[in-house]
């Protein structure tokens, strides 16, 4: 089982698709492959060329997905539960998170 990626260091964070790593090894097993399926598509290249040139704050300055799900929950809750805006309550968790940040 993999630790968590160091939260100093962003140094083994995949452009491609976000993800931290703990070594350069485990980023490497896994990059290569992911940027290949970036490529793939004239938008994922050019998503991936734009992450590539954007500098990453250190990686717990990073909107996580776990955050973003725990904040889109309370959004939920706070309507009693009511279904149907899952994908509102997610875009309003980044925004406030990255804005936070």
């Amino acid at each position: 089982m993999s630790r968590l990626a160091d939260p100093n260091s962003n140094e083994f964070r995949c452009n491609a698709c976000g993800r931290f790593f703990n070594s350069k090894v485990d980023l490497s097993a896994h990059e290569m492959e992911c940027r290949s399926a970036k490529l793939a598509t004239p938008a994922g290249a050019k998503n991936l060329a734009e992450e590539d040139a954007r500098p990453h704050k250190k990686n717990d300055a990073e909107v996580r997905d776990a955050d973003v799900a725990l904040l889109a929950y309370s959004y939920w809750e706070v309507r009693g539960g009511e279904h149907g805006s899952d994908q509102e309550d997610w875009f309003r968790a980044e925004k406030e998170l990255r804005n936070a940040s």
